[in-house]
């Protein structure tokens, strides 16, 4: 009877927990609760990198340090030696387990807000001794305002404590690849593609009016960086504040939009409780030979967590890169 029992507890762990044991889970609601983290909001459910496409690619401790960005000018030099060959096979195969975890509100702290949405999102920790027993710990994190990268970011334990040393950034596509896609479609797409690269939320089929607050701009008071707005004459000034305040509406042509984009309709996907993305059609326009262009981009999460601001983007090797992006709206 007392070897069922004891059965029945180790499979329930199993269920509950996947690869992390039950002291692994312990240690990581100690970890959350030492120090003071700044993603204080958290999802229900922790993520796993394994199972995102081309990020599993590089959940590995040599990928990660030949990615490095570190915090402090000899980190990187520490990282490297401190980890025995049977302690970086022990790490990379901890960090290829990583499974989802359902957190217990119950043993985090107060300061912890559990919801089903967070601009953040993490893996559960993974937890690594070095050859001078100090332990560190591994957790990967990818952010919805950067759409196009994400990072596993690595502590060390200092003092009952933990001190961030630095992470290594982790393509979330191969960017590369998408560059030449995207040189196929018509210009103004190859914008519209740039913006929404890498992106997993819903994104709105029609495109919108600019929101009339911006009746309120001026060629003077829209602020073009001047190195741009200097080789502009008032007719090219002029035609951009006609676009920002009369911009065409009409579809997207999803023929010229990217495989594994969510595009749906306004009336599929308003008040759906995810995360939308409208754009309106962009304004393209030249200076000098290089191409520029002008977009009105919204992203509404709830009726209190939304935002809109003009994309001014410049193409550079294929993309569209964004140069200034000034706020017309948050709530």
């Amino acid at each position: 009877m007392k070897f069922q029992i004891f059965y029945l507890l180790l499979i329930s762990q199993f269920i509950s927990f996947g690869q992390f044991s039950a002291k692994e889970i312990e240690k990581g609601y100690k970890f959350y609760n030492s120090h003071n983290g700044i993603f204080q909001k958290k999802t229900k459910f922790t993520v796993n990198p394994n199972q995102i496409e081309n990020v599993c690619n590089y959940i590995n401790l040599d990928s990660i340090l030949a990615n490095f960005k570190s915090f402090g000018p000899d980190n990187l030099d520490k990282l490297d030696i401190v980890f025995s060959e049977d302690q970086v096979n022990t790490l990379n195969r901890k960090l290829q387990q990583i499974v989802k975890v359902e957190l217990d509100p119950e043993k985090l702290d107060s300061r912890y807000i559990i919801g089903e949405f967070a601009v953040t999102n993490e893996s559960f920790p993974v937890f690594q001794k070095s050859i001078y027993g100090v332990e560190y710990a591994f957790i990967y994190q990818s952010n919805l305002t950067v759409p196009e990268y994400s990072r596993l970011l690595i502590y060390e334990e200092r003092d009952e404590d933990w001190a961030v040393l630095g992470f290594g950034q982790l393509p979330l596509f191969d960017k590369e690849g998408m560059r030449e896609r995207i040189q196929k479609f018509p210009e103004e797409y190859q914008v519209i593609n740039s913006i929404l690269l890498g992106t997993r939320d819903l994104i709105q089929l029609e495109f919108v009016e600019i929101d009339r607050i911006t009746n309120g701009y001026s060629a003077e008071s829209f602020q073009i960086p001047a190195n741009i707005k200097n080789k502009l004459d008032k007719d090219d000034l002029s035609k951009m504040m006609i676009f920002l305040n009369n911009a065409e509406t009409g579809k997207m042509d999803i023929t010229h939009l990217l495989d594994g984009l969510k595009v749906f309709p306004a009336s599929e996907i308003d008040n759906c409780g995810k995360t939308i993305i409208r754009l309106s059609r962009p304004y393209l326009f030249e200076v000098e030979g290089e191409k520029y262009a002008l977009i009105y981009s919204s992203i509404i999460s709830s009726p209190l967590n939304a935002g809109a601001s003009i994309k001014l983007l410049k193409k550079s090797n294929g993309l569209y890169e964004l140069i200034a992006s000034p706020m017309l709206w948050v709530s």
